[in-house]
């Protein structure tokens, strides 16, 4: 049953002030993946899905060279129409030239994920994905 009165606690500002009270402000996107990276525990395996032309991943490798990163990409873009100027194939892209540290996977999705990755990467508890789709 609705309940017209409303809690306070729960409203969405009041939810948002109460969980981003200690956010820190990023100006852009490499700010705000370095932040992450500060607070990655050392337990956990680093992934990046949709690699393109490999500047976040160069950028994670860059910041932390002693870990072993596991990037992941088709190469072949997008399956199908996404938007105006985003068409099937867009994003596609050649293997790209990545630091020693990266692992590179060309994939067909949640099937390598399960099958490849897994299967050689057993030992850790934790995994830290970064997601570009």
């Amino acid at each position: 049953m609705f309940n017209a009165r409303a809690d306070t606690s729960s409203t969405p500002p009041y939810y948002i002030r109460s969980c981003l009270r200690q956010a820190s402000p990023c100006s852009d996107w490499i700010e705000v993946l370095d932040l992450d990276l500060q607070h990655l525990p050392e337990a956990e395996c680093i992934c990046e899905f949709g690699v393109f032309e490999a500047q976040t991943i160069d950028h994670i490798t860059r910041q932390l060279p002693h870990r072993s990163v596991f990037g992941f990409d088709s190469l072949a873009g997008l399956p199908q129409d996404w938007r105006p100027d985003f068409g099937a194939g867009a994003f596609s892209s050649h293997l790209p030239k990545v630091e020693p540290n990266v692992a590179f996977h060309e994939f067909a999705c949640a099937r390598t994920l399960c099958h490849g990755y897994l299967a050689y990467n057993r030992n850790h508890e934790q995994v830290a994905i970064r997601v570009t789709a």
